[in-house]
Formats: C-alpha cells, sequence, structure tokens
C-alpha cells in the first residue's frame, strides 16, 4: 500500500454531503463527500464517471455545496486532483481550510 502522505487528520462524515464542481471548463458535476480535512477532501464521484474520471493534476473549482460544507470552504475554492481509484477521487484544497476543524472534528469520530 502506498505511503499515506496526508498532513491533516482525515475526518469521516456521518451525513450526506454533497459538493458541485468543475474541472478545467467542463460540466458541473455532484460528488458525495466521503471525509474532509483544512487540506481536501474524498469524494464519490457520480454512477457512470467512475472511467471519465479527471486525471491526477487536474485543477477544479468547487462552486456549491451542501450548506453544512459552504459554510466551512470559501466561495469558489480551487482544487486539484490528487488520486482517483474505482469512483474515489481524492482532492487537495489550493488554500488549507481550518475552518473544516471547528465544525467537524468531533470526539464522537474518534
Amino acid at each position: 500500500m502506498p505511503e499515506d502522505r496526508r498532513r491533516a487528520k482525515r475526518i469521516p462524515l456521518d451525513s450526506l454531503y454533497f459538493v458541485k464542481i468543475s474541472f478545467e471548463g467542463d460540466d458541473i458535476i455532484t460528488c458525495l463527500v466521503l471525509d474532509i480535512s483544512i487540506g481536501g477532501l474524498m469524494m464519490g464521484l457520480p454512477p457512470g464517471m467512475e472511467s471519465a474520471t479527471p486525471p491526477i493534476g487536474a485543477k477544479g473549482i468547487i462552486r456549491d455545496a451542501s450548506p453544512e460544507i459552504s459554510e466551512v470552504l470559501e466561495p469558489d475554492l480551487e482544487v486539484t486532483i490528487m488520486w482517483a481509484k474505482e469512483g474515489l477521487c481524492g482532492i487537495s484544497f489550493d488554500e488549507p481550510q481550518p475552518q473544516v476543524v471547528q465544525s467537524f472534528d468531533h470526539d464522537d469520530f474518534e
């Protein structure tokens, strides 16, 4: 298994949260957020998109999100695809989002 290079603690989410994101001028897609940190998130891609995942290094912008996610992310946040595999995708925020920890890091996730 590859070495885990994450610098920030990933926080698993206990509810359904979504982001709407566009990559390099493509259409906006809606993805399920599976975990989040100050530096990025892991998301599930929409059905049928597994084979059309944007390439590693692709730039994107989060255009909209579930209210709880929108409250902790800067508007039109720029992101980069770090990895993609089997319908999942990891994105890195171009700027850290420290307010994520205050809203989502709870002891019940331990």
